[in-house]
């Protein structure tokens, strides 16, 4: 196992480093689950999930629908798991 030392960026952002990215297949736009173990320690699960918006070239929004408008109220209505 492989231990890295991250700076913590103004933004509470972490950079996983990128020989890690390549590795895993990482790309942007993915998600990355963390879960808290302590309040000192957490893991990471390197499972690539594309976002919704990641995934938005694959399909296109019905003829007459909107799909800002559907994706509005996925937001409002729904919260990630």
């Amino acid at each position: 196992m492989t231990t890295y030392t991250l700076p913590i960026t103004q933004k509470g952002q972490l950079t996983i480093p990128k020989k890690e990215r390549d590795l895993t297949g990482l790309k942007p736009g993915y998600f990355v689950n963390f879960r808290l173990v302590d309040k000192v320690n957490f893991l990471y699960q390197i499972k690539p999930t594309p976002s919704l918006l990641s995934m938005g070239k694959l399909a296109k929004a019905p003829r007459g629908k909107n799909a800002l408008k559907g994706r509005e109220a996925m937001d409002k209505n729904y919260s990630p798991a």
